[in-house]
């Protein structure tokens, strides 16, 4: 009986192992931000797809959608620029969030955040679910503020494998107290 009862424990046990792992992956990041590991956030989010996620969503609502204008409308703006206005802010965004969402930058506001004690509280987990076998999205609710998506991507390492935030959905809110922050 033993020696079928293994057999059948082991994919069990790793299949539980395997679904609670982006769990255990988001309690680390939250430990290394409650304490001030920069490293180990560097190790965790996949800095450069966030930026550049978080970029391609500003200029998004910058562009916008295009208005249907008539030809007389048209006539009558052709000595503006629309589209060196949207590049000249997308840029200007870029830059911001090229200083702003940063390793340090995160650990700088958990602390003043902090000090001013809005951030005692965990986020709360509103919706956590796989998106494939190795990719997991997850939306968190800080106290107080918007709901901040995540998606966490299973990468491999030379030790093995690891959860890694390749993307995140931060609403306009957050993005405005940062940039007023990071000024």
């Amino acid at each position: 009986m033993m020696r079928l009862a293994l057999p059948l424990a082991l994919p069990l046990v790793m299949g539980v192992a395997y679904a609670a792992s982006p769990y255990l992956a988001l309690y680390q990041m939250g430990q290394a931000m409650r304490h001030g590991d920069a490293r180990a956030l560097c190790a965790d989010i996949s800095w450069d797809q966030v930026r550049d996620g978080l970029k391609e969503d500003i200029a998004d609502g910058i562009a916008g959608e295009p208005q249907t204008t008539t030809h007389a409308a048209v006539e009558a703006s052709a000595d503006d620029l629309p589209p060196f206005g949207a590049s000249f802010v997308t840029n200007l965004a870029g830059n911001v969030v090229d200083r702003t969402v940063t390793p340090g930058h995160l650990i700088e506001t958990m602390s003043t955040l902090r000090a001013a004690g809005t951030s005692a509280a965990r986020p709360d987990i509103e919706a956590a679910h796989f998106t494939s076998p190795t990719s997991f999205t997850v939306a968190l609710r800080p106290p107080g503020e918007d709901v901040v998506r995540l998606r966490m991507d299973l990468k491999p390492t030379p030790g093995g494998l690891r959860w890694e935030v390749t993307r995140a959905w931060i609403p306009q809110s957050m993005l405005e107290k940062s940039e007023t922050h990071a000024s």
